[in-house]
Parts: C-alpha cells; sequence; structure tokens
C-alpha cells in the first residue's frame, strides 16, 4: 500500500520475504571439513540486511536476522576440526580474506576450471617482460604463498586499476569474452584507453551481495594475483529496453556513477578499478576493490550495541571518508550502518554509491543546491523529507544516525513507521539521544541533528570533535579477541 507525506511517496515496510529480493549481502562460509568444492546445487548461505526494518519492532538489530548464520570463531571450530590445513582456515565476518580465497579457489570459484591455462606476466614489473602460461590454480597458489611468506608485516596494497584497459572474462565452458570498454557515446574517454594490448584475464566466483541495481561477485584478476569484486548490472538488451524510460535511466545512473567515483582514492572508501561491457550476457561490470569482513549492520546483528571506544573509531573513520568526498563535491546521501563496511585489521569503507550525487555547479555545502529525494526514510535529514533544497550536510545527519546505530544496536526511530519517522522529521523533530552515553557522545548527536543545515558542520569541522580524539592506545584486535565485534 503507497501513501504519500510532504510529497514523498511512501509504501509500507517490506515483509522478509520482499526485502529478500531488494538488498542482501550473501556470507560466504568458510571452507566445508567434507568438501573443498561445491557443485552447482549448493546455494549460498544469505545473510539479509533490512533496508526498512518492521516499524513495530522493539529489538535489536540481530533479533531482525532470523535467518543469519553464525560465522563467528567460535561457531566455526567443531566444523573445522578435522579439515586440512587449509580448510582449518577460518575467518571474521562475512566474506572470507584474500589469503583464504586463495587457499580455497575450489570453494569461491567452484563453476571455473582451475586448470585453464592463461597468459601471465613473467616479471609484472617489467611492461616488456616475457610472457608465460600457468594454471589459474598455480597462480592463486603463488599468491597465497607471497600473502604467507609476508605475513602481518605486509604493508596494506592497493588493487590494480583497469581503467582504459582491455578484459577478458576467462570461462570454463565457453570461449573467452572480451569485456569491452564502452564506444564514447556512452561516456568513456578512451583516448588513453588500451585497446590493443596484452589483455587483463580475470574469473568470476561466488556472489557476495545483490541489490535493487544488481549483483556482487568475487573475482580474481589473473593478471595482478588480486582477489576483487565485480558488480553485474543488466543494461537494455533490445530496442524496446533501449526505447524504456526507466531502464535508459538506470543505465545513466550508473555510467554517472561509475565517472563520478573513477577517481576517488581514500582508504575509507571502496575503490573503484574499471569498468566495462559485456554485450555475450548484457551485463556492465564495474569492478571494485574487494572488502573481506562485514558491514556494520552486520555486526551489530551479531554482537548489539558497541561501547564508546569502538564507536568512536568506527565514526572518526567514516567522518574522515565523508570529509573526503565532500571535498570533491560528491554527496553520498546514503549514509547507514549496511553500508559501512568493516575489515578484520578495523579499516571501515563507506560502499554503495548508488544515490550519490556530484555538485559540479555549486558548492558542496550551498543549501540552495536543488536535488531529488534519495536515501533511506529514517536515515534522512528533514530538508529532504520536505523536498527543500539540501547540501552535503544531508550526510552529517545520516551520519549522526548510524552513531545511534552503533551506540544502542538499533536504527533511529525505531518504533515508528514510515509515516509517523516523516511526519516527526516534517515537524523538525530529530531521534532521541539516548540517556546512558557520554556527554561528549549526546553533544556530537546534538551537532549532527541541528535542525538548520546552514549550523551543522561540515565533516572537516566533525573531525575537530572531542568525541573523535581517539584513545591512541585503542586496539581493534582486542575486540575481536573477546568478540566485541
Amino acid at each position: 500500500m503507497q501513501r504519500s507525506s510532504f510529497g514523498v511517496q511512501l509504501s509500507d515496510p517490506p515483509t522478509p520475504l520482499e526485502e529478500r529480493s531488494k538488498t542482501s549481502i550473501v556470507s560466504l562460509p568458510p571452507p566445508s571439513p567434507s568438501k573443498l568444492s561445491c557443485s552447482s546445487d549448493d546455494p549460498p548461505r544469505q545473510h539479509i540486511l533490512w533496508a526498512v526494518p518492521p516499524a513495530n519492532s522493539s529489538e535489536r538489530h540481530h533479533q531482525s536476522h532470523p535467518s543469519t548464520p553464525d560465522l563467528s570463531k567460535s561457531s566455526r571450530q567443531s566444523s573445522c576440526s578435522n579439515t586440512s590445513d587449509s580448510a582449518k582456515e577460518e575467518f571474521w565476518g562475512e566474506r572470507p580474506p584474500a589469503e583464504v580465497v586463495f587457499d580455497n579457489m575450489e570453494r569461491y570459484f567452484d563453476k571455473q576450471d582451475l586448470d585453464k591455462e592463461v597468459e601471465v606476466a613473467v616479471d609484472a614489473t617489467n611492461s616488456l617482460s616475457r610472457r608465460s602460461t600457468k594454471s589459474i590454480r598455480l597462480v592463486a597458489r603463488e599468491a597465497s604463498r607471497k600473502y604467507k611468506k609476508t605475513g602481518e608485516t605486509m604493508v596494506r596494497r592497493k588493487s590494480t586499476k583497469l581503467w582504459g584497459q582491455r578484459l577478458v572474462e576467462v570461462k570454463s565452458k565457453s570461449a573467452h569474452v572480451i569485456t569491452r570498454l564502452p564506444s564514447v557515446s556512452e561516456h568513456m574517454n578512451l583516448s588513453h584507453a588500451n585497446t590493443s594490448g596484452t589483455p587483463i584475464q580475470w574469473i568470476r566466483g561466488k556472489l557476495i551481495g545483490k541489490g535493487s541495481f544488481g549483483k556482487v561477485y568475487l573475482a580474481f584478476n589473473v593478471g595482478s594475483s588480486e582477489v576483487i569484486a565485480v558488480k553485474q548490472v543488466e543494461v537494455p538488451k533490445t530496442v524496446s529496453d533501449m526505447l524504456n524510460e526507466h531502464q535508459h535511466d538506470v543505465v545513466e545512473a550508473l555510467y554517472q556513477e561509475i565517472m563520478m567515483l573513477r577517481d576517488l582514492d581514500h582508504e575509507n572508501i571502496v575503490q573503484y578499478l574499471g569498468y566495462g561491457r559485456d554485450d555475450t550476457e548484457g551485463v556492465i561490470n564495474i569492478f571494485l576493490e574487494y572488502v573481506s569482513g562485514g558491514s556494520l549492520s552486520s555486526r551489530l546483528s551479531v554482537h548489539g550495541p558497541f561501547d564508546e571506544s569502538l564507536t568512536r573509531y568506527i565514526t572518526k573513520q567514516i567522518c574522515s571518508g565523508l570529509a573526503y568526498l565532500h571535498s570533491r563535491n560528491i554527496l553520498h546521501r546514503d549514509i547507514k550502518a549496511a553500508n559501512i563496511l568493516i575489515e578484520q585489521d578495523g579499516i571501515c569503507k563507506i560502499s554503495d554509491f548508488g544515490l550519490s550525487k556530484k555538485n559540479d555547479y555549486d558548492e558542496v555545502y550551498d543549501e540552495n543546491s536543488r536535488m531529488s529525494l534519495r536515501g533511506s526514510i529514517y536515515w534522512m535529514a528533514p530538508e529532504v523529507v520536505k523536498n527543500e533544497p539540501y547540501s552535503a550536510k544531508v550526510d552529517i545527519w545520516s551520519l549522526g544516525c548510524t552513531v545511534l546505530e552503533m551506540l544502542t544496536g538499533q536504527r533511529p526511530w525505531l518504533a515508528l513507521s514510515q509515516i509517523a519517522a516523516i511526519y516527526n522529521l516534517g515537524r523538525l523533530n530529530s531521534p532521541n539521544i539516548p540517556d546512558h552515553i557520554s556527554d561528549c557522545a549526546k553533544d556530537f548527536l546534538k551537532q549532527c541533528f541541528i535542525i538548520d543545515p546552514i549550523q551543522r558542520p561540515t565533516a572537516t569541522n566533525l573531525l575537530e570533535h572531542e568525541y573523535l580524539n581517539t584513545d591512541p592506545s585503542f586496539q581493534f584486535n582486542e575486540y575481536l579477541e573477546k568478540g566485541k565485534i
């Protein structure tokens, strides 16, 4: 049932079945003790993230996810007791770290022929080097040895950029598929494109996420021996599809997202690596940095609220990422715990830029900018709900809502339906701030929830707030060891 309030079109909160078809992160289970490879009949276990939890819920995040598999270390001990060394690898969160993927390629790339020979450079540092052939399995094995040799002293390595490269998906049961670069009419400047050089080969693995705009798969860049992610979005295939206004808008929005984010480079933002169009499958492939671990939402669903030290540590990283985005005139417009990924080393990354917007002609904090209503109702700022001009200050309001999620384990406006939340926002109310948190945390939230966006601080301002003065002795690993995240 749909309604409208303050000019906003609403629908009732989805049922679990309806939500399952919209937004989910697929949890990749650790290697099975009985087998290291999966048949095509083995469905990946799914972890559902509520985009809009039930309005009458008074429960914590984790009680809204009844089908969530417990992938904590303790729950995996017994299931891994009789496995080989590689199968004993355990991981934290829903997505395995790269070294676990390397050691269990049969599990995560179960539909690929890992013994297929591919062309690789003898010396990747020399562009004029000789090339030879190796099996995909051997390439992954060598990468695994490199990870183990460097151990914990390994410096975080940035994924190889693929912009302007010729990409080839290696498939087991068909010919190689060239993921061609889009034509000029598809908004790609090809003046620097490597359309004649040696192509970069990659393979697609397990599904690790899906949403209304496409599916995200695990992938392996054979040329650079890197685990990456690939987001696949279907594009119009027929003339009638191309004339469909909605499909046209989706593709245009996708190209806008790609070109807006291609040059971003920040530790707290998921890196876009490149893209191409696969006419055989009728999809656009967007190559992304692979982030192991899970989302803040999934961690809250398992462990409940975070304490203030952990929340400060995470909030500072989100704020740093937002400050960078805003410095590039980019609004995210959908900041929430479900869109913040966290790795096992504690690094947080802002993800899901499908609703982002670049302010080309105005200052990013210009309150007179005219933009459409975008985002998730419960995390929206009042000026968005009231259909007023808004700026990047909407991300600051959403940041406050995300901090509330971490401190309480609950989404903002928990007791309210969408229409009731919009009514409160329209009357210039803000979410309740809990009494049990520190005065410093309360002040930080009050700053985020200043009704007048002109008076609301910028992300750079908030980085100077006392709440983000993290304790130098803070150790994220201690929270992992104690099972607090």
